[in-house]
């Protein structure tokens, strides 16, 4: 069994918890890789359609620039509730994997 991560909860570790100013979609495929060689029951979903979704959702945090997802002022504000979503032991994983 497989469990998805959205672009969402990728971009909110970044940008709002890991404070870059700017992922590009090249990072995000790089931090794909990383993971899911890791973690064999985790997929990462970084398609286009994820992406947009998490700007439209989520425009008080994320901005589109036409090369990367950008934050925006409000999401230094955020309190990482995106990590909520995602079980414990899966999360810490999924977390470690992004800092190596």
């Amino acid at each position: 069994m497989y469990y998805v991560i959205n672009s969402d909860i990728i971009l909110a570790n970044l940008i709002c918890v890991g404070h870059k100013n700017s992922v590009s979609l090249g990072e995000l495929k790089k931090i794909r890789v990383k993971i899911e060689s890791k973690i064999r029951s985790v997929l990462v979903d970084i398609s286009e359609e994820s992406v947009f979704s998490a700007i439209e959702f989520h425009p008080e945090l994320f901005k589109w620039n036409g090369n990367a997802v950008e934050k925006t002022d409000g999401s230094d504000r955020l309190k990482n509730g995106f990590n909520s979503q995602i079980p414990s032991d899966i999360r810490d994983q999924v977390l470690r994997a992004m800092e190596d």
